[in-house]
């Protein structure tokens, strides 16, 4: 099976190819333990009782799964809110922002489709790798490294059945880095898809 892919290029400066996270980042390529972490830093962000129908990852930048943004989306009082954390802020407490209403998509449908409920208290994200070797089992390249870009939770409304929406980063295992000047540039494969609440991939166009 041919999956849809797209091949990037990403340019590093060599001498500024440094690690700032520490050895406490919490990255979305993380395994269980890894994956624990996360949940607790939305609780604590967030509050375990939250209740939302979205809940959006996002690395802060391509080929580091650290995480970059966290953001969910939910209904209150009737209408659509989100908020979201930054985890790329230095300043800890400001990493969190405030509520916001979604201004421009609050139509009857819109709040139809967002009723599903999901207590941020019952995440469960060791999903994130079940998902990711999923996609990795069906690759029709030899890869050596993978990273999550991004990570999206759906629940559906009624059922609160939840689906996801992955994008995985790979580098192939030849030919991945070249050195040009002082600047290492590396290839990479991008692969997004959804998977549904019986296991179901369907793989997505990259534009």
């Amino acid at each position: 099976m041919k999956i849809q892919f797209k091949l990037f290029l990403v340019t590093l400066i060599s001498i500024a190819v440094t690690s700032c996270g520490g050895k406490d980042t919490v990255k979305l390529t993380a395994g269980e333990e890894g994956h624990d972490k996360l949940k607790q830093l939305v609780v604590d962000q967030f509050g375990g009782d939250r209740e939302v129908f979205r809940i959006n990852f996002s690395a802060s930048d391509d080929l580091d799964a650290s995480i970059g943004f966290i953001t969910l989306t939910y209904l209150k009082d009737g209408k659509l809110y989100s908020q979201a954390y930054n985890g790329s802020l230095r300043d800890e407490a400001m990493r969190l922002g405030e509520e916001e209403i979604n201004k421009y998509n609050q139509t009857e449908i819109s709040i139809q489709k967002s009723q599903g409920k999901l207590k941020v208290s019952d995440l469960d994200l060791t999903a994130i790798n079940k998902d990711a070797e999923l996609i990795l089992l069906e690759l029709d390249d030899d890869f050596s490294e993978y990273s999550i870009r991004s990570y999206a939770i759906n629940v559906a409304p009624k059922t609160n059945e939840l689906s996801s929406v992955i994008k995985i980063q790979y580098t192939p295992t030849e030919g991945a880095t070249s050195l040009e000047g002082k600047s290492i540039v590396t290839n990479y494969y991008e692969v997004q898809a959804e998977i549904n609440a019986a296991g179901d991939i369907t793989y997505k166009e990259q534009n």
